[in-house]
């Protein structure tokens, strides 16, 4: 299986989130950026299943970059006429949220969440 080190630390991540309390009542989606097969992606966990039953199997990777190029760029250059792909919108910024709610009061928990971002945002140190 390939990328299978990845998926597992995508589920231990995915299963912090329960264990610290930080998501106990929902699971939302957490991806880890990674190349599989020469193309540039993101693993994902997949919605609707409990973290504590996943499986590295049912992580799922996500080509955004090859989906945008061939598909997105196509759809907004129709939609909006555009003469060709170089005049297409492209992303200039991505935002990392992480809601804590009641949690973000707690400094262990809200420093462990910044551990964690950074881990997620290639080892960049956030600041508050």
């Amino acid at each position: 299986m390939e990328n299978l080190k990845e998926k597992e630390e995508v589920i231990r991540f995915a299963q912090k989130l329960n264990s610290t309390n930080l998501s106990p009542l929902r699971s939302g989606n957490v991806s880890l950026r990674v190349t599989q097969n020469n193309v540039e992606g993101f693993l994902l966990t997949p919605s609707g299943i409990k973290y504590e039953t996943l499986k590295p199997e049912d992580i799922v990777f996500l080509a955004l970059k090859e989906k945008y190029d061939n598909l997105i760029v196509k759809n907004l250059q129709t939609k909006f006429s555009l003469p060709n792909k170089l005049v297409v919108p492209k992303f200039l910024k991505i935002v990392l949220n992480m809601g804590l709610g009641a949690s973000g009061n707690d400094k262990k928990i809200l420093q462990t969440c910044i551990e964690d971002m950074s881990l997620i945002y290639f080892n960049t140190e956030f600041k508050l």
